[in-house]
């Protein structure tokens, strides 16, 4: 068990350095709060995760598995509560311009930034997955 938390916290170390890299709208104070942030997530992934996953069955099953990333949103809910040195910002997607196809650019702000960042944060854990281990697990 200590060594399942001790990978995904990895992981999700890691995980959330790519997703700030790439989208700038996670603040840490400190290389302590990153470790921490990433040791909450991976607490919640691996403990509360499935708990809420059986209570919310039947929402998610007439959802379609939206309140999955919903659960996955709360995590970093819980994050940004218990440490003062985290923050999620503003989701910007700029604006994207290619042979005549125009993409206005977005801003998501409050639920939404977190939504987004949740969902990328799963798909870049998802993509570590996949390169680290032969069968990965979502």
């Amino acid at each position: 068990m200590i060594r399942k938390i001790f990978k995904l916290t990895l992981l999700t170390t890691f995980a959330i350095i790519v997703h700030n890299y790439l989208w700038h709208n996670l603040y840490f104070s400190t290389i302590d709060i990153l470790l921490k942030t990433a040791l909450i997530l991976a607490l919640f992934q691996i403990i509360l995760k499935p708990i809420l996953k059986i209570l919310l069955l039947p929402i998610n099953l007439i959802t379609l598995g939206f309140i999955g990333m919903v659960v996955d949103t709360l995590g970093l809910y819980i994050a940004v509560y218990f440490l003062n040195g985290f923050l999620v910002n503003n989701f910007f997607i700029p604006a994207i311009s290619w042979q005549g196809i125009v993409i206005p650019q977005i801003l998501l702000n409050n639920f939404f930034a977190y939504l987004a960042t949740s969902f990328s944060l799963r798909i870049i854990i998802y993509l570590f997955n996949i390169i680290l281990y032969k069968n990965p697990k979502i």
